[in-house]
């Protein structure tokens, strides 16, 4: 793919807005993702964390637990525990019910 099929795009998560240069195909997969650290944000203080860069701190290191549990699970042979599936399905069902 050329730089020249790269569309600038505008993202903002809490107060910050910055552009990612991307494939125009691509908005909704990196909105989808701005929505989710927008709602694990909204989780976390919810949980009684006061927001600012303690609970922003918090909120990377629950996306990437996330993301290390996904790719270890993705793992040939790499079993996965039921506690695991149900931990996912309540993140799914929070994500998507304050969608």
């Amino acid at each position: 793919m050329t730089d020249e099929s790269y569309v600038s795009h505008k993202i903002t998560i809490g107060t910050q807005t910055f552009r990612v240069r991307i494939p125009p195909e691509e908005r909704e997969f990196y909105d989808r993702a701005a929505a989710f650290t927008e709602s694990t944000f909204g989780e976390i203080c919810d949980d009684g964390v006061t927001g600012g860069p303690q609970a922003w701190a918090m909120t990377a290191f629950q996306i990437a637990c996330d993301l290390i549990e996904a790719r270890e699970a993705a793992q040939p042979g790499a079993s996965i525990s039921r506690e695991q599936i149900e931990r996912l399905i309540r993140r799914i069902e929070d994500v998507t019910s304050n969608a």
